[in-house]
């Protein structure tokens, strides 16, 4: 009982937020939730509230987020909690509505560079984590990334510069 009323709270708050912002808004359940969790959610949610829910199930889950995927409607973004680029490809593989990682905890521009390249070669739009700001901002173009979490406009773009190179995690 518990359970469903604070579920409907989330839900309750996540429209509220929504109509304030006026457009969808992002929810980061933190890796807290199970796959029954998420897809009760999904039903509670009013349409177009949420632009999509991160991390909702444990990094280490990735069966669970085949389900998750394959079940429900739920948008769903993920990376902060990933370490590996192999871990990052499988996960990107289920098409999330965007891929959420930390520039700093993958292991450092060049790292996040193949996870970028990963992200476009399977179509998922790119949000860095605002956590690691100064990082993230070197990777930041607006041929290479949609908007960033973070308010500060990024108006550059460095014409001429190579794009990163995909390798192959298959």
């Amino acid at each position: 009982m518990r359970r469903t009323e604070n579920m409907k709270q989330m839900a309750a708050l996540a429209g509220r937020a929504a109509a304030w912002a006026e457009a969808p808004v992002a929810l980061d359940a933190l890796g807290t939730w199970d796959v029954e969790t998420a897809a009760d959610m999904a039903s509670l949610l009013p349409p177009g509230t949420v632009r999509w829910v991160e991390d909702p199930l444990p990094r280490t889950e990735k069966d669970a987020y085949r389900e998750l995927c394959a079940s429900s409607s739920l948008p769903v973004a993920f990376g902060e909690r990933l370490s590996d680029a192999t871990s990052a490809w499988e996960l990107l593989e289920l098409r999330p509505a965007a891929f959420t990682f930390d520039v700093v905890w993958c292991g450092g521009i060049t790292e996040a560079c193949t996870w970028m390249a990963l992200a476009e070669q399977a179509g998922v739009p790119v949000h860095l984590h605002g956590r690691a700001f100064l990082p993230a901002l070197h990777l930041a173009r607006p041929s290479r990334t949609r908007p960033r979490r973070w308010s500060t406009r990024w108006s550059g773009n460095r014409s001429g510069s190579e794009p990163c190179r995909a390798q192959s995690y298959r």
